[in-house]
């Protein structure tokens, strides 16, 4: 029987939503993740190295609060002032201040406690096996900032290293099925605590992204700003670091090693296959013209846990 071969319309229209990227159970998941395929990238060792090639490494962000507590956290949050209550301990703490009120983190959520967990220990292993960071990036989304600021504070890094917000990193946009998030400024970032860089220019503005972008526009976006930090970071040298979301590892990689934009249906099933703060690695060989780049296994080991279930104590009563 032949296999129909969806046109870049159907393709398009059928993988346009996020759904089923949490539809494997935590088994399945695992087994996927630790599973070496084959790829593009050369999975080698890393030795670190400060006079070494540059590295980039594509981390994604950590638990997100609406797809742990369901998309009615914010009405069971949040009383009719718009006063936020912790009801799990690990919700946050607190969430920041958004100007146009807390409806925001509807579409634009934050991470959980464990989830900073997650990222600080991303930081701590990043600084355990002595990998310098010069450059660090994020997408615009709240989770993405808030892993990236939890990635420095477990790298200890210097105050003075901040986060470079780029809208041009944000997800693939046909998953925004209700439309683009209304994302904090860097002056919201500031306020609220997190390390944000209030000078840097986004090169690719909010005003440019197209809600309804194919997936070769997307890995076109994803490589043209990929290349763009990567050679402008080159002046001064240094590794990079890019917080986004699960597409981010490959769209931001896959162009820059000699792959080809993947289609959606490919795109969808593989970031599946993406944990929270995955890490994907690439490294930069040759010099001059001969100058390319290339995967390797990531330096740092990664994070597994298993799922805590929401627990009612009632069921003690029965």
């Amino acid at each position: 029987m032949t296999k129909r071969v969806l046109s870049s319309e159907e393709d398009h229209k059928m993988y346009a939503s996020p759904e089923g990227l949490l539809t494997q159970g935590p088994k399945d998941n695992y087994a996927k993740v630790n599973k070496v395929g084959k790829g593009f990238g050369v999975a080698k060792s890393f030795s670190p190295d400060a006079f070494g090639p540059r590295l980039l490494v594509l981390v994604r962000h950590a638990e997100r609060v609406d797809i742990t507590f369901g998309g009615q956290w914010l009405q069971y949050s949040f009383d009719k002032d718009g006063s936020y209550h912790r009801r799990n301990l690990n919700m946050p703490k607190t969430v920041p201040v958004r100007q146009s009120g807390h409806q925001d983190f509807q579409r634009d959520t934050p991470i959980t406690e464990i989830g900073m967990m997650q990222a600080r220990l991303t930081g701590e292993a990043i600084a355990e096996q002595g990998i310098p960071i010069s450059h660090i990036y994020s997408s615009p989304a709240l989770r993405c900032v808030q892993t990236a600021d939890a990635i420095l504070k477990g790298m200890n890094a210097d105050p003075t290293m901040k986060i470079k917000v780029e809208h041009g990193l944000f997800e693939w946009l046909p998953w925004c099925r209700d439309g683009l998030p209304t994302w904090m400024t860097p002056e919201d970032f500031v306020a609220a605590g997190l390390a944000v860089d209030k000078t840097y220019k986004t090169q690719i503005h909010i005003s440019q992204l197209n809600p309804k972008e194919k997936p070769e526009d997307y890995y076109k976006r994803s490589h043209k700003i990929t290349s763009s930090i990567l050679d402008t970071s080159s002046k001064v040298g240094g590794n990079v670091l890019f917080v986004g979301h699960a597409g981010t590892l490959d769209a931001c990689s896959r162009q820059l090693t000699g792959g080809q934009a993947r289609n959606g249906q490919e795109l969808t099933s593989l970031v599946q296959k993406v944990p929270y703060c995955g890490v994907a690695t690439c490294e930069e060989t040759g010099t001059g013209s001969n100058l390319s780049w290339q995967m390797i296994c990531p330096p740092f080991p990664t994070l597994t846990h298993a799922p805590n279930p929401r627990y009612d104590w009632r069921t003690m009563r029965l």
